[in-house]
């Protein structure tokens, strides 16, 4: 009985002993996981900026036409944040002043539209890196491109087509909405 209890115990600490040391084995295997690079800078905003900060990034044989990709990319990224940004206020404007109004809602699209086109009248690439990566033994250019669009070019924009559109304006411009409008596009700056 008592040699059975050394043997059962002595079963227990092997089974102890092998899993403990086969989970510090599992635990020192490499990972086929690895970290991407990107720039410090990348997909970073300042809230206390007067910029808006939008990115791309590319890969590409020839460097030029990285270039040329990760700039439009950002481009893009902008132009689909502006677009966003401006419905929704257009959206909140809208309801606020109770309209159901076909109309309305064809000069909402038809303001949104405009400031998305006129808004990059102002857009700056501010930063830009350029590593070279081996792809299939060949070397390829990776572009990362930092664009900044002003805060208050898109918001003057916007307040300007609004303004322009005289019979929404003077359809809106007693309502409370128009004041909720102004008042927004000013603090933005």
């Amino acid at each position: 009985m008592k040699g059975t209890r050394i043997i059962v115990i002595g079963f227990i600490l092997l089974a102890m002993l092998l899993v403990g040391c086969g989970g510090a084995k599992a635990s020192t295997e490499k990972s086929d996981v690895q970290k991407v690079y990107s720039p410090d800078w990348w997909e970073s905003q300042d809230p206390s900026a007067d910029y808006l900060y939008f990115y791309g990034a590319a890969t590409k044989v020839s460097e030029k036409a990285a270039r040329t990709s990760a700039k439009t990319e950002a481009f893009s990224n902008a132009a689909q944040y502006v677009k966003a940004y401006v419905k929704d206020m257009m959206s909140d404007f809208v309801q606020e002043s109770g309209s159901d109004n076909p109309r309305v809602l064809e000069f909402t699209e038809r303001v949104t539209k405009v400031v998305s086109d006129a808004k990059f009248a102002n857009a700056v690439p501010t930063k830009s890196e350029v590593i070279v990566v081996k792809e299939n033994g060949q070397d390829r250019y990776k572009v990362f491109t930092q664009l900044a669009v002003p805060k208050d070019t898109v918001n003057k924009e916007m307040n300007s087509a609004i303004h322009n559109e005289e019979a929404m304006y003077n359809e809106f411009k007693a309502t409370q909405a128009f004041q909720k409008l102004d008042a927004e596009l000013a603090g933005q700056k």
